[in-house]
């Protein structure tokens, strides 16, 4: 069991009640704290986050618990409010004094594991606030590239207002450019020219973002793919570069059997 979860039910236990109203349950359990019992109030601060019991996490803070106290995986109450989307406690959190760039064993910020699971209002929450848009997360993702994945225009256009450098490459060596073209996220590809990425640029093995569209992930829907490719076409991305194997945009879309997208890219 990971050690969220453990907490998790060590803070709330498994029952009926649990299910019905966590909050009520997690209340319960702050009324019978001992003083003294730091790692239990750490316990339920982290639970209380990631469920969004925001009378219960300050009643904990108004006790003492430590707001910045980590569980095994490094992440704090912050960071578990954030993945989880709890707006109202990212606010109480930051309005009590939490470390909005702490990283967690992984490498993950707050930001990181609010863009990574698509939860807009905690992103621009804790940008609001001053979070450092630049931190990476796991494997060196910066957050931007976490949004592009996604999908998420809004969020990559506020990362973006805020600082975020559209040109940041991962450990493996890919920028938030690679992630919409390869997820056929037009619109966020459009974003990033617009931010200033060179469309030509060459990322791991020699890799064009429209090379990168040309082999687009499963999901992506034909409109979407038609509409990535002809934005970077239009942006000038050039269809006689070749990757580190010698293979053009057309002969990567040719090769995956994507014969209608290797005729636009010729």
């Amino acid at each position: 069991m990971r050690l969220t979860a453990f907490l998790s039910a060590l803070a709330f236990g498994a029952g009926a009640a649990f299910a019905a109203d966590p909050c009520a349950d997690a209340a319960r359990k702050v009324a019978e704290l001992k003083k003294d019992d730091s790692f239990q109030a750490a316990a339920l601060l982290f639970a209380s986050a990631r469920l969004g019991c925001e009378k219960e996490a300050s009643a904990l803070l108004d006790r003492g618990a430590a707001i910045d106290a980590r569980d095994r995986e490094g992440k704090t109450a912050l960071m578990s409010a954030s993945q989880a989307g709890k707006t109202k406690l990212v606010d109480l959190l930051i309005g009590r004094g939490a470390n909005l760039n702490l990283r967690s064993v992984e490498g993950s910020t707050a930001l990181f594991l609010a863009a990574e699971s698509d939860r807009p209002d905690a992103v621009h929450e804790l940008l609001d606030h001053g979070a450092d848009p630049n931190i990476p997360g796991r494997s060196g993702l910066a957050p931007l590239s976490a949004a592009a994945y996604n999908g998420a225009t809004d969020m990559v256009r506020g990362l973006l207002d805020r600082g975020a450098d559209p040109n940041a490459v991962d450990n493996d060596g890919k920028g938030a450019m690679v992630y919409a073209a390869g997820r056929a996220n037009a619109a966020v590809v459009a974003l990033l020219l617009k931010a200033g990425v060179d469309v030509n640029r060459r990322y791991g093995h020699g890799l064009t973002a429209l090379m990168w569209a040309a082999a687009p992930d499963a999901s992506a829907g034909v409109d979407d793919l038609e509409a990535t490719i002809k934005a970077l076409l239009d942006h000038g991305a050039k269809v006689d570069l070749r990757d580190d194997r010698g293979k053009t945009a057309a002969d990567i879309a040719r090769k995956l059997g994507r014969e209608r997208e290797a005729k636009m890219l010729e």
